[in-house]
């Protein structure tokens, strides 16, 4: 949970998103974490008990599990290297929203879904479309099968 993830600024932005997104849909960050107290204080701050489930660290057996039952999949780092994450979400078939610094562009491809880290509102809006557009969500899955050479 380094300050480069974001996971403070992807919280505030899932406060952001419709009543409906935030009643049909729960965020689940997956990190280890070193300031859960902090964590817990946002979430709580922004009404968001119940609706935010912080794992800390978990093994791969239960990381596949998660990626497998996700409905999409959010990276909304202010800096990252590779962003090997948002390529294992794209293995999994899982439309894939996230800020558009560093190699993101380069890896989600032309359907990626980008929005700016420290800009709450505009995460949260593609948050929304990103769990919502059926058409995006398909694109991206292609794309994704494409791009990792993936036969259907």
């Amino acid at each position: 949970d380094e300050f480069r993830k974001n996971m403070d600024g992807l919280i505030k932005a899932f406060a952001k998103t419709s009543e409906n997104i935030r009643k049909d849909y729960q965020l689940v960050l997956v990190c280890s974490l070193w300031r859960k107290e902090y964590y817990e204080e946002i979430i709580a701050n922004e009404g968001l008990d119940g609706k935010v489930i912080l794992t800390d660290y978990v093994l791969d057996e239960e990381l596949d599990l998660l990626y497998k039952n996700a409905h999409a999949f959010i990276f909304p780092a202010i800096y990252e290297g590779f962003g090997l994450p948002v390529l294992e979400a794209m293995h999994y078939d899982l439309p894939v929203a996230t800020s558009k610094v560093s190699s993101m562009p380069e890896i989600t491809g032309p359907e990626g879904l980008f929005f700016d880290p420290e800009d709450y509102k505009d995460m949260a809006r593609a948050i929304e479309k990103v769990l919502t557009d059926e058409n995006c969500r398909r694109k991206q899955i292609e794309t994704e099968s494409f791009f990792l050479g993936k036969m259907r």
